[in-house]
Parts: structure tokens; C-alpha cells; sequence
């Protein structure tokens, strides 16, 4: 029932974000949704587990949005893994722990998107990129993480998903 509901969580969180946030982009960035559910998933989660959610909300993400598929996923496995792998040494409880980790992970998830998209071969004006995309998108981050990382902490009280199988 845990990976049922994770998986329902995961494919709200995409639709959202591919749907209704388009019609409140600046200068057309969006809030990162699914990476911010990602980072809050990880952080009640394993190393491996972590991993697993990532890869699969990033490379359901890449499908559905058409970006270049497999980007998301590599980076969203990356983030959670290593959010799940050292979760038990930070203060996932902490509200300035997802903030953190979210602009860590938006630094490092646009960081190799532009990495890919220069070795793809597209002409990148690095400057737009940081001073458009990077910081609008880190500020949407930001004000994304209290609602998700809210929600995420709600449904980690429900009883299915206190449960180990």
C-alpha cells in the first residue's frame, strides 16, 4: 500500500506541476514540485528506497514534461540517495532542512541539466541561465518547500505508511 500511495503522490505531484504551475511561470520557470517531493521523501526514507523514488519521479517527470528524458531521473536518484543515505545525521524534523536541501538540489538538478544541454550541443548564454532560470527557479523552490514538505510530513502520519513490509 506504501509504494501504491508514494506512486499516487508522485504522479499528483507531476501532473500539478506539468498542469496548473505553467499558468503562474515567470519569465516561463516553474516550481520544481516533484524534486522538493523527492527531497522530502528522502528524508523518511533509505538510501535505496530514496534512490528508487527519485529515479521513478524523475524519469516519470522527464516523460510526461518531454524534457531530456533522463536527466530528471539520474539527478532526482543522486539527491535521493545521498539525502537518504545521511538523513539519520541531520534533523529531517527541522523546517530548515528541506530549505537547504532544496536549493542544494536545484543548484545541483539545473547544474547538470545545463551540463547536458552544452554537451548536446545547444548554444548557452550562462549568464540568462543564472541570473533567469536559477535564481526564479530557487526562489519557487523555496516557497514551495512549506506546502509539500507539510503535506509530506501529514501523510507519513497515516498508519499504512508507518508500516515496514
Amino acid at each position: 500500500m506504501q509504494k501504491i500511495i508514494l506512486a499516487l503522490t508522485i504522479v499528483f505531484s507531476i501532473v500539478i506541476e506539468s498542469a496548473l504551475f505553467p499558468f503562474i511561470s515567470i519569465a516561463g520557470v516553474v516550481p520544481n514540485v516533484t524534486m522538493i517531493l523527492v527531497i522530502s521523501l528522502a528524508l523518511r526514507q533509505n538510501d535505496e528506497k530514496a534512490a528508487v523514488i527519485g529515479f521513478a519521479a524523475g524519469l516519470t517527470k522527464d516523460i510526461v514534461v518531454g524534457r531530456i528524458i533522463g536527466i530528471s531521473g539520474i539527478t532526482f536518484m543522486l539527491i535521493g540517495y545521498f539525502i537518504g543515505r545521511y538523513n539519520h545525521k541531520i534533523f529531517p524534523d527541522h523546517l530548515t532542512t528541506p530549505i537547504i536541501l532544496t536549493m542544494l538540489g536545484t543548484l545541483f538538478h539545473e547544474a547538470i541539466y545545463l551540463l547536458f544541454v552544452f554537451f548536446l550541443g545547444y548554444q548557452i548564454d550562462l549568464f540568462v541561465a543564472v541570473s533567469q532560470v536559477w535564481i526564479i527557479q530557487a526562489i519557487y523552490n523555496f516557497l514551495m518547500v512549506f506546502p509539500v514538505y507539510a503535506a509530506v510530513r501529514q501523510l507519513y502520519h497515516w498508519r499504512v505508511m508507518k508500516k515496514q513490509y
